[in-house]
This record gives C-alpha cells, sequence and structure tokens, in this order.
C-alpha cells in the first residue's frame, strides 16, 4: 500500500506575504523517512526544489530528478537515483505541479487526494505536517513542523538500534563495555531532540 504524499514550495513577495504555492502529487513513500529524508538531503534549496516540480506528479521521489526511463521498468531509476514521473516516464497527461494563491488551498487540494504528509520549502526550510487518521490539516503557519530536526532525530533513533543490536548479538564483553556509553549518549541526544521537535 502506498504513502501519498505532496511537495510544494511557497513564494513570498519581499515582504513576507504568499505570492504563490506550486505543488506536486508523490505516490510512494511519503513517511518522513524516507520523502522527507530525501527532501532535506537533496532538495535543500529552491533551485534544486523547482526542477523536481516542473516534472509534475511523480511516482517514487528519489536523490535525482534524473532522466527519462520507462516507468515500468524501474531498475534503471533504482540504480541511478532518478525521479519517476507520471508525464515524463509514462506519458500521462493532467499531472503538471498546481499553482495555489495560499497554503490552505495547497493543504485543501491535495488532503482529499489521499496526501498523508505535507511537505513544503518556506523561506528556505522544510516544514511538514502528518495529516493523520482523521484528515485534519492545519493551514496556520505556526502548526507546521521543522522537518529537517525531525529527521536528524530518526537517524540518530537508527543508529541507536544498530549499535544496540551490535550489543546484544557481541558475546565480547570488550565491545559492550566501549559501545554501552556512546549508545546512551546517542539516546540521550535522540531525545532531546524529539522533544525539540514536538515543541517546536
Amino acid at each position: 500500500m502506498s504513502t501519498n504524499s505532496a511537495i510544494g514550495i511557497v513564494e513570498r513577495f519581499s515582504g513576507g506575504d504568499v505570492t504563490s504555492v506550486r505543488g506536486i502529487y508523490c505516490h510512494w513513500d511519503g513517511y518522513l523517512e524516507h520523502v522527507g529524508s530525501v527532501l532535506v538531503k537533496h532538495y535543500d534549496t529552491a533551485d534544486k526544489l523547482r526542477p523536481l516540480l516542473a516534472l509534475g506528479d511523480i511516482s517514487d521521489l528519489r536523490k535525482s530528478v534524473g532522466e527519462k526511463h520507462s516507468f515500468a521498468d524501474r531498475h534503471a531509476a533504482d540504480v541511478n537515483g532518478w525521479t519517476t514521473a507520471y508525464e515524463r516516464d509514462r506519458g500521462d497527461s493532467g499531472v503538471r505541479a498546481r499553482t495555489f494563491n495560499a497554503v490552505s488551498e495547497f493543504c485543501s487540494h491535495y488532503v482529499p487526494c489521499g496526501a498523508e504528509y505535507l511537505y513544503l520549502l518556506d523561506r528556505g526550510r522544510w516544514i511538514y505536517q502528518a495529516v493523520g487518521d482523521d484528515s485534519f490539516i492545519q493551514t496556520n503557519e505556526a502548526c507546521w513542523r521543522p522537518l529537517e530536526p525531525r529527521i536528524r532525530s530518526i537517524e540518530l533513533r537508527s543508529h541507536c538500534d544498530a549499535i544496540d543490536s551490535l550489543i546484544d548479538g557481541n558475546t565480547s564483553d570488550d565491545l559492550g563495555c566501549l559501545l554501552a556509553p556512546v549508545l546512551e549518549s546517542m539516546k540521550c541526544a535522540a531525545k532531546t531532540l524529539e522533544e525539540v521537535c514536538n515543541v517546536a
């Protein structure tokens, strides 16, 4: 089953007022650990994001916009890290990026389309919302969360789990004694980062 998401950019006047929000739909792996992580790592500026948005709606987000490839043959996309787009790679129509007058319009369009996560590049930083089971979404700017600290927290927690598995699976007390303090420090940092993310 797919996890749908929407990806967009907020354009603003120099005074800060929103001029437009441009967005696309992404069908697969819209959760923070994939789409969120790829956006933070590979599409962290407007100049990097705009070519992605120019593709229109996408099936799979990868680390680069890439080249035209067969929609059915995902091997080339996987090996090369190319995003798979509905228009470019399958010839679909009616899937170009959409432009909205406000963040609320972006939300109102993509949530009924099934987007479970909404991502916006705004003022040079990624923000996100997880829609949740009740399909309720806040359009108030203060309700959006910064994405990068959340991704760092997820990655740190993953590293903690890997070290924990190493310690549990190792018969050498030396390794356990060496890694245990590092693991505790990482867990503490992950918890602090998660608390910051929940407050922000």
